[in-house]
């Protein structure tokens, strides 16, 4: 299997792919939850190992998403396509918090710039819970609230994606660290009529073949979803500066080497 190695300058920092873990609360609502405790001791091992816990990690959505990104920025039905660089490969930190990184998967290059991550589901619930809020006319911070949170779409509740509090405080993250107001939830499945020209692009390299024996989830043409949907928002100033108080305060826990 392809494997993805992970950049150094994310060793023992905080990181926005995993910064929801530091959000999380105990009972009194005052001290960090559980899993904040665990991440800052996951961090505080790799100081003293001196390296990731996560060398090289070898997930077929890391991969494929990879593979889906580069792809939808060069259909021309993806319009502006010509605004959005991808950055996914670089780690950036945080301009005076040295121990805050994030990998954001690029920017849109427009007057109100603009940080975008990209999910490209592997499963037809996720997708659809992704983009379902749009579908049922929802914009801005209230469809990602929706993604987040879940909603109530004709009458029927609808859960919360089993992620979303994860991609939305990655992409605070990542405008924090970029100094961005702006974000975008870019989520992407394949239609029907695209499965065989993906195949073939990925027969020609020897790092996809192995997708190739996967199930390709897909869209059928024509349906209620599009292929890409955009959830663009605007950063509260306040989930901003929650953020970032909670990541100074877990940054008091970490070891000094």
């Amino acid at each position: 299997m392809s494997q993805i190695t992970t950049s150094p300058l994310r060793q023992g920092s905080f990181t926005s792919s995993e910064i929801v873990a530091l959000t999380t609360s105990d009972k009194s609502g005052k001290n960090f939850g559980a899993p904040a405790k665990t991440y800052i001791a996951e961090k505080n091992l790799e100081r003293l190992l001196g390296v990731s816990l996560d060398t090289e990690v070898e997930v077929f959505s890391l991969l494929w998403g990879k593979t889906m990104e580069e792809r939808i920025f060069n259909m021309p039905t993806f319009d502006p396509k010509c605004e959005y660089t991808i950055t996914s490969d670089i780690t950036i930190k945080h301009p005076t918090i040295d121990f805050w990184a994030g990998s954001p998967d690029g920017f849109r290059e427009i007057q109100e710039r603009t940080i975008y991550d990209f999910k490209a589901p592997s499963t037809r619930k996720s997708f659809a819970l992704l983009c379902l809020p749009t579908v049922a006319g929802l914009t801005g911070l209230e469809a990602m609230y929706a993604i987040r949170d879940g909603f109530v779409y004709k009458d029927i509740n609808i859960p919360a994606h089993k992620d979303g509090a994860k991609y939305y405080w990655q992409l605070v993250s990542n405008a924090c660290i970029t100094g961005c107001d702006y974000a975008e939830l870019i989520a992407y499945m394949p239609s029907d009529s695209e499965l065989l020209d993906i195949k073939n692009s990925i027969g020609d390299d020897d790092r996809f073949r192995w997708m190739l024996n996967k199930d390709i989830a897909s869209l059928p043409d024509g349906g209620r979803f599009n292929n890409i949907n955009i959830t663009r928002f605007k950063i509260p100033q306040a989930d901003k500066d929650f953020l970032t108080e909670r990541v100074l305060s877990a940054g008091e826990m970490l070891i000094t080497i």
